[in-house]
């Protein structure tokens, strides 16, 4: 990867939905490429996941979210590969979990990330490893 001329492709919000959402609420940005600093890794994002959580943040209806903004980048979930580690606990290729959004690249703290075990598929911790997977185990298990 050339530092220097990698793009940050990101979506935006760019107007909160009043009703049905559409494709009008979001933007396309080109942003610098991030870099990452003492403590960080630069996440190169693979895959995210798109939740019920995702659209109850745009109504404001998901109090953990906090209140929905324009001009920023969605929020999600997404698995990827470590491209530059500034920790020695997560070294470049590593494949994490991180608050990525909806962009190519972005930086995490060490707290941030998790990392995903060798040989599993990263995007089951999308899935059934991931919130939504801990949604249907709670929501049977101690709810239902």
């Amino acid at each position: 990867m050339a530092a220097d001329t990698a793009i940050n492709n990101q979506v935006l919000i760019d107007s909160l939905p009043e009703g049905k959402l559409s494709a009008d609420n979001f933007r396309l940005s080109e942003a610098p490429l991030p870099t990452a600093g003492a403590g960080e890794v630069l996440v190169k994002t693979t895959a995210f996941a798109i939740t019920a959580g995702t659209r109850a943040g745009l109504q404001g209806s998901a109090s953990y979210a906090g209140a929905p903004q324009t001009g920023i980048v969605m929020n999600a979930t997404g698995v990827g590969e470590v491209v530059t580690s500034e920790v020695e606990s997560i070294p470049v290729g590593r494949h994490v979990v991180a608050p990525t959004g909806w962009q190519t690249y972005s930086v995490q703290s060490a707290d941030a990330v998790t990392l995903i075990d060798a040989g599993h598929d990263p995007l089951h911790y999308l899935g059934p490893l991931g919130v939504n997977g801990l949604t249907a185990y709670f929501g049977l298990f101690d709810v239902g």
